[in-house]
């Protein structure tokens, strides 16, 4: 069975309470898979993209020995502060996680169109040997 590493991701920002509470919007967490959602804009949203397939990162005998796995991870708010108070929780359970930030092609911006604060920040992961299920 294949693994979904994205779910993973999802699972382990809803099991840290800073996190949590933060994307928590009614009964609803502002969570969301590759892109923004349509329609009005939660204050607070986290977005887990997939930067690239997994990538092999060894093989033997024409099999693949372990993968290389790239998340960028966006937290986005109408707040200036509370991106960066997410992101710090979202480097803490990305490293649990066996992550490593990738320090490159990231974002710290201002977006006056959508009156939004953006902070996205990228993590790499080089999975155990013969742990290549992604």
């Amino acid at each position: 069975m294949v693994q979904n590493m994205a779910q993973t991701i999802y699972e382990a920002f809803l099991s840290n309470t800073t996190i949590e509470q933060a994307v928590l919007e009614g009964k609803k967490h502002k969570i969301f898979f590759y892109e923004m959602p349509d329609g009005i804009l939660p204050n607070t949203m986290i977005i887990i993209r997939p930067m690239r397939p997994p990538e092999t990162q060894a093989s033997g005998s024409n099999e693949p020995l372990n993968k290389s796995l790239l998340y960028q991870i966006d937290v986005q708010a109408t707040e200036m502060e509370v991106p960066k108070n997410i992101q710090a929780e979202v480097e803490r359970v990305m490293r649990s996680l066996g992550f490593l930030r990738l320090n490159s092609d990231e974002l710290d911006e201002y977006f006056p169109d959508t009156k939004r604060y953006v902070d996205a920040r990228r993590f790499i992961k080089t999975t155990n040997l013969y742990d290549t299920n992604y």
